[in-house]
């Protein structure tokens, strides 16, 4: 009887596992027909793709005791070649602390897409936190968030559906995404990481 509830046990995890395997969204690669890239960071520009600037914000840039900065870097990236951005986050302040990356869309129509891609690292020496905020703006001011978590110190490909970013409503005319780092939900509160090649897809 106890190997019978075993079996039945190990049955439904490997049933669980395999519909979860089946269910995780998979994105075409960037640049296939059916993509729209946002910005791959292979440019010494702060300028993405769609021709929108990007740059570092803090809450108060006045506090030394917080901020983030950005570098456009060749010490690593996702694939063999290419550039890709460096976060360098301090959200360790006496002081309500977040800050982050904003990044122009270009009014872009993501109508035609489902997911959002992004490739993400933490660097193992600087330290870093396995999770942050990312919010998408559009026109009408509506703000969706979502919280990417399980960053490790090896290059992963986060797949996000858009329709998990529930505050909007509209993603015709799409304005602003923003990276945010925050002192309640980073740990360690200083750190580093690197984030390469962002795009949509079907």
């Amino acid at each position: 009887m106890r190997n019978l509830a075993l079996l039945l046990i190990a049955s439904v995890l490997t049933f669980n596992v395999g519909w979860a395997q089946a269910e995780a969204p998979k994105a075409l690669p960037i640049g296939a027909e059916g993509t729209l890239v946002i910005v791959d960071f292979n440019s010494w520009e702060e300028v993405n793709n769609l021709g929108g600037l990007f740059g570092p914000w803090s809450r108060n840039p006045d506090d030394p005791t917080q901020g983030c900065r950005i570098e456009i870097t060749d010490d690593d990236k996702w694939g063999d070649k290419g550039l890709s951005l460096r976060l360098i986050y301090n959200v360790d302040s006496p002081t309500q602390a977040f800050n982050g990356m904003w990044m122009f869309l270009q009014e872009k129509d993501f109508t035609p897409y489902k997911y959002l891609v992004m490739h993400i690292r933490g660097d193992r020496e600087a330290g870093f936190t396995p999770r942050f905020k990312i919010e998408l703006k559009n026109k009408q001011k509506e703000v969706g968030r979502y919280v990417v978590t399980g960053i490790t110190d090896q290059w992963q490909q986060f797949v996000i559906p858009l329709k998990s970013f529930k505050g909007i409503t509209n993603f015709k005319v799409m304005k602003e995404l923003t990276v945010t780092f925050d002192d309640m939900r980073c740990s360690p509160k200083i750190g580093e990481l690197y984030i390469d090649d962002i795009y949509l897809s079907q």
